[in-house]
Formats: C-alpha cells, sequence, structure tokens
C-alpha cells in the first residue's frame, strides 16, 4: 500500500519501486523515467540515465533525488538518496534506521533486509495521507507500507463481546392457563351529534337623518345635536377636542357668494416670492487694457451684473491651474532605485524584483513581471531560477531559491556566509553576491 502527502515534489509510483525527485526536473524526463522502472531491475540506475541524459555528467549539476525497489524474492530494498531528501525505514524487528544525502558529494545507497515501512519526505514534507497505487503526483512524501501487518494507521477492531456474558440468566415462566372463551360485549354506537348553528345577533333599524330648520337631527346614536351654522369646527377642534361627527353637507365646496360662508372675508393666496440668489462675489476684474478687447461686454448689455468675460475667466483658470501645481509633491519623482551589476557587464535599474539564474522565471505572483536575468552556467552550478533580488520600498533584500550549490554573500569586514534556502537577507552598499561558476553580482545606490 502507498500513501502521498501533496507537495511540490515528484513522485513516481510503480509495483516495484518508487522515487521522489526534485521540482525542477523536467515533465518529459519524469515520464521517461516512470515508464523504465517497471522494466528494470536497478531503479537507481533508470533515474541516474534520466537525470545524467538531462542535466550533464557533472556531479554538482544532478538534482536531488530519493529511489527505492524492491526483491521480493530476497526480502530486501535497494535504496539511494540524494541531497536533503530523507529516508526512514522500519525494520522487521521494530528497529528504525534512517538516510540522507546531507554533505555526500554523490549519493548516500544501502540495501535493508526485510523492511516493513519506507517513508521519502523532502524538506518541509508533511505526513503522508492520500493513497496512490501507480502513477506520477506532486507530492513532499511517499510512505510504502511493505507489508500488509505493518499498518498501523487503522485500529484493531473491537473484540467481539460474547453473546452469553451480556444476556442476563432468565428463570422459566410457566404459561399462562387460557381464559374460558367469552362472547364479546357489543360495542355502544356512537351517538350522532348535529353542529350547532351560530349565534344570529339581530340588528336594529338605524333611522335616516333628517332636516328640520336650521337643526340638523340625526339618529339616537348618544350624540348631541349639532347646529348647521357652527364653523368653529376646525383642524384644532379635531386633533385637540373631543371628536365630532359631522355631516356631508360640510364637506361640500362653495362658491364665495354660498349663503352658508357670506361675511367671511376670502383669505387672499399668499404671493408668490422668488427665491433669492446666494450671494458669490465677483471674480477679480483684470485691468483694463489701452483698448477694449473684442470679448468686451456690450453697455447695458450685463441684465444681471453677473456676466463673465472670456479673459476673465481665463484669469480665473489659471488661478486654479497654479493651485493645483502648488499641491504636487515633488517626492514623488526624487525615488533614485539600486542598479544590478552582473559580472558579464549587463546593468539593470532594480525599480522591480529580479529572478535570475539559467533559465530564470517568474516564482511569484505579485501582478508585476520581474526582471528575468538568464547568466551562462558551463558546469551548470547554477540553478534554472537561483536566486530572487526583492525590492521592497527602497530596500533590496536577496533570497536563494533552495539552490543544489547555494549562493555567498561577500559583506566588507566580514567572512562570505552561505545564503539560507527561502530566507529573506537585507542588502547594503558594498555587498556582492557569488552565484558560482564565475557569475558574481554587484550593486550600485544601496543605502
Amino acid at each position: 500500500m502507498l500513501r502521498y502527502s501533496p507537495g511540490a515534489w515528484q513522485a513516481l509510483v510503480t509495483p516495484g519501486g518508487i522515487a521522489l525527485l526534485a521540482p525542477d526536473v523536467p515533465l518529459s524526463t519524469v515520464e521517461a523515467m516512470w515508464n523504465a522502472l517497471p522494466q528494470s531491475a536497478g531503479g537507481l540506475a533508470v533515474i541516474l540515465e534520466g537525470l545524467v541524459g538531462t542535466f550533464g555528467t557533472s556531479l554538482s549539476s544532478l538534482p536531488s533525488f530519493a529511489v527505492v525497489t524492491i526483491d521480493e524474492g530476497a526480502g530486501e530494498a535497494r535504496v539511494a538518496v540524494r541531497g536533503p531528501v530523507r529516508l526512514t525505514a522500519t525494520l522487521a524487528g521494530g528497529a528504525t534506521e534512517q538516510i540522507s544525502g546531507l554533505g555526500v558529494t554523490t549519493w548516500s545507497e544501502k540495501v535493508l533486509s526485510d523492511p516493513s515501512t519506507i517513508e521519502l519526505t523532502a524538506p518541509g514534507g508533511g505526513t503522508a495521507v492520500l493513497p496512490v497505487r501507480d502513477g506520477v503526483v506532486l507530492a513532499d512524501a511517499v510512505r510504502w507500507i511493505v507489508r500488509a501487518d505493518a499498518d498501523t494507521e487503522v485500529p484493531d477492531a473491537a473484540p467481539a463481546v460474547p453473546v452469553e456474558a451480556s444476556v442476563p440468566d432468565v428463570p422459566p415462566v410457566a404459561p399462562a392457563e387460557p381464559e374460558p372463551e367469552s362472547a364479546p360485549a357489543p360495542e355502544p354506537e356512537p351517538a350522532l351529534t348535529t353542529p350547532s348553528a351560530p349565534a344570529v345577533v339581530p340588528v336594529p333599524d338605524i333611522p335616516a337623518a333628517t332636516e328640520t330648520g336650521e337643526t340638523t337631527v340625526l339618529p339616537d346614536f348618544g350624540v348631541t345635536e349639532l347646529p348647521a351654522d357652527d364653523h368653529t369646527r376646525g383642524y384644532e377642534d379635531l386633533i385637540f377636542g373631543e371628536t365630532r361627527l359631522s355631516t356631508v353637507e360640510d364637506a361640500a365646496v362653495r362658491d364665495a357668494g354660498d349663503s352658508l360662508i357670506q361675511g367671511i372675508p376670502p383669505v387672499p393666496p399668499p404671493p408668490l416670492q422668488q427665491a433669492a440668489a446666494p450671494a458669490v462675489p465677483p471674480p477679480p476684474a483684470p485691468a483694463p487694457p489701452a483698448s477694449a478687447p473684442s470679448d468686451a461686454v456690450p453697455a447695458g448689455g450685463d441684465h444681471d451684473g453677473e456676466t463673465i468675460s472670456l479673459a476673465q475667466l481665463s484669469a480665473m483658470q489659471g488661478q486654479i491651474d497654479a493651485a493645483v501645481a502648488g499641491l504636487a509633491s515633488p517626492a514623488a519623482a526624487s525615488v533614485v532605485w539600486a542598479t544590478l551589476i552582473v559580472s558579464t557587464g549587463e546593468r539593470f535599474t532594480l525599480d522591480r524584483s529580479a529572478v535570475i539564474g539559467r533559465r530564470p522565471r517568474a516564482v511569484r505572483s505579485t501582478g508585476v513581471v520581474p526582471h528575468l536575468v538568464a547568466v551562462p552556467s558551463p558546469d551548470q552550478d547554477i540553478s534554472r531560477s537561483h536566486l530572487e533580488l526583492r525590492v521592497e520600498g527602497t530596500d533590496v533584500v536577496a533570497v536563494d531559491l533552495d539552490t543544489t550549490n547555494g549562493t555567498l554573500l561577500l559583506r566588507v569586514g566580514a567572512d562570505p556566509v552561505r545564503l539560507q534556502p527561502g530566507e529573506s537577507t537585507l542588502l547594503v552598499a558594498g555587498d556582492r553576491l557569488d552565484l558560482g561558476d564565475g557569475i558574481g553580482l554587484s550593486f550600485e545606490g544601496l543605502a
């Protein structure tokens, strides 16, 4: 059984062997190795032939890898590890053995007798949890369970509980004597109920209203009679006084000569008033020219005193442009970027990040395409994407992109230091970087 943990490395899985290759191995090479592993008894030879055909015969150019093949007849496993990959094996007696290629110029190779499990783990790898049978997957850890009984991840089944222990003893019960049969009593028929009709409440007749003389006689609802000429009922009475009942006649619209409202002078509508325009101070008048301009306002043509001539409008626009120009900050144009100088003679302005290597490509998605600086490497000591120079404000930091041969920082007054892979190092004035194969980087304009 095989399991893996998703990652950036490339895992080759076959029934007779597995391999874990560095991310920079081309996909065509990986596929050719995967096709050749089942037909070859020596998995290490297949891996080496594929890598040498792609990266050359120089040992320093070979990428990191780990390969495992199983000889079921002999009960042995042949393993080989190069670089920072770690191999952990559990043997039949319960002993554990670890193999790594760190500090070895070529690779570490060993034969393991009767292994139970073998796990390949890349730097920063996790726990292998996903199953895989045969193929190529992106992973940072692969775990091969050679014997089925070594899979300790599946818990043992709980022991079965005997049925006798879970059922208490029950004394036998004597069968009850049957009672003499008797005729069942007839069930009483349900009484039929008639739904009661809803009670009908009589509605009294409402007498019609009549008019006698000057008084309107309303039906007797307990409301006092209202005189017909009472014109004191207004909005205030309805809101702040007691509620009154009015007739339809009170809502009628009548002419000014109507007998009900004679003697009351009509209320004239309020006069229409034009809203006053807000006072706007007139613009400063330009000095009068020697001769009247062609766009001057003719005498008597400015009816409201607010007309602006073309010359006045141009003067106002000039004042606005001068005010806007005074708000512009000159600091935006005073940024001085550092300059990257390659030992080959090329120069690059570090106004954005840069990636240096044999075949550099962008390593991060920042929305801005970085400088891609390709440098020669006859011995292939320099990786394809070897070093990244990140521009953070006015500072420049160097990041080694997890290379095999590494990058040296040469600082004035200090010993050469190898950059830690993936960690950012702030560069200062006078710093130089050595990528190997005779390629060096220097800088101008660093703080």
